[in-house]
């Protein structure tokens, strides 16, 4: 099962085809942030869907294409937390 936002839940449904070799994972995190930043409730997934992208990019097996997967994972995270925090004022979590 696929979480977060529609764009999120695209991105987790071509991840076995999804390469990471040209940063593309920074396009990805860039959209989302626009994203996010034009209608931030219904964001509310999608800290724990970038923590879900970040596990199975981290679990799926090595290829030439995917020789980016590590820093991919590492900014996914970052992104989950940041992504966490802005969302923080709207649901009533506090750090």
């Amino acid at each position: 099962m696929y979480t977060g936002c529609a764009y999120l839940q695209a991105i987790q449904a071509q991840l076995e085809s999804y390469p990471t070799t040209n940063g593309e994972y920074l396009e990805a995190i860039f959209t989302h942030r626009e994203i996010l930043s034009a209608f931030p409730p219904g964001h509310k997934d999608c800290a724990h869907g970038l923590n879900v992208l970040a596990s199975a990019l981290e679990a799926r097996a090595w290829r030439a294409d995917r020789d980016a997967d590590s820093e991919a994972v590492a900014a996914f995270r970052h992104e989950a937390q940041m992504t966490a925090a802005v969302l923080a004022p709207l649901s009533g979590i506090t750090f």
